[in-house]
């Protein structure tokens, strides 16, 4: 039982966790620095506070948090830099689960496992999902270390669930390359489509921000059709200190289209023909 998935996972641990060791460590430097940091990020709040290019890349969320505060400056590194880490892997995994094995003509190896074919798809990802969930899991407990050391306010809790809604979005991108692996059956086509879904989406995210001053109309349009809207960690983070209030409607959009993508990767995973085999 489970064979693939702990296959996958004694196969692929290293190759997973090794980014996931980076933003730890970055969460560490984190802390290291904030003492010297903190009056030199609230003279740079004071100068960027009106930028509009300012507030596009970080959000408006994180913006509202305030970059002088340790939640905010820690929320702008951690959630900048994961952004940038993530669509990396997330690409990769798609490309790797199927669209690999098919280039280099395994597949039939693959499918000659005692296992359903949709079971077999299941159990990749839910290696990638259990490695990766060590990202919002070790990073909060360092910045949460880090800010008891420092004696510094800092709403754990949300801290934990703006990273966890964070993670969740990763992995519906995850599900979404790994549709895109089983539609092509191609590293590259795999990689273009993809990369066009996940960078696209974060595109949208960061250019509807910049214009929203111009047009909030098409800001919304844009960042409405970008998962990278929904969830967002500092928008979390933000609701969650100042209302208590978490996004539920927005985890339920997200949970909802990772479903809906998972089971059509994994039906059609099933039901398509391999000819060449």
């Amino acid at each position: 039982m489970l064979t693939i998935y702990k296959k996958q996972l004694q196969k692929t641990w290293l190759f997973w966790t090794v980014p996931i060791a980076l933003l730890v460590a970055m969460a560490l430097l984190l802390i290291w620095i904030w003492p010297d940091y903190e009056p030199i990020m609230k003279q740079f709040e004071t100068v960027l506070e009106d930028n509009p290019v300012f507030a596009a890349l970080l959000g408006e969320g994180t913006l509202d948090l305030g970059i002088s505060s340790f939640e905010g400056f820690a929320s702008v590194e951690m959630f900048m830099v994961a952004d940038i880490v993530f669509m990396a892997l997330i690409l990769l995994f798609g490309t790797m689960s199927i669209a690999r094995e098919a280039d280099s003509g395994t597949l039939d190896i693959i499918l000659s496992y005692p296992v359903p074919r949709w079971e077999f798809l299941l159990e990749k990802l839910l290696a990638f999902i259990t490695l990766t969930l060590s990202f919002p899991i070790l990073v909060w407990g360092v910045i949460h270390v880090g800010a008891v050391s420092l004696s510094v306010d800092f709403n754990s809790e949300a801290f934990l669930l703006a990273l966890l809604g964070k993670w969740i979005v990763y992995m519906v991108f995850a599900c979404i390359t790994l549709l895109c692996s089983v539609i092509f059956m191609e590293t590259t086509k795999t990689l273009s489509s993809a990369g066009l879904i996940v960078g696209g989406s974060w595109i949208f995210e960061r250019f509807g921000g910049l214009i929203r001053a111009a047009s909030e109309e098409t800001a919304d349009i844009l960042q409405g059709v970008s998962l990278f809207h929904y969830l967002d960690g500092g928008a979390v983070l933000n609701k969650l200190i100042n209302n208590g209030d978490f996004p539920v409607d927005e985890l339920i959009l997200i949970l909802t289209i990772g479903i809906a993508v998972l089971l059509a990767a994994l039906f059609l995973f099933q039901k398509r023909e391999f000819t060449y085999i």
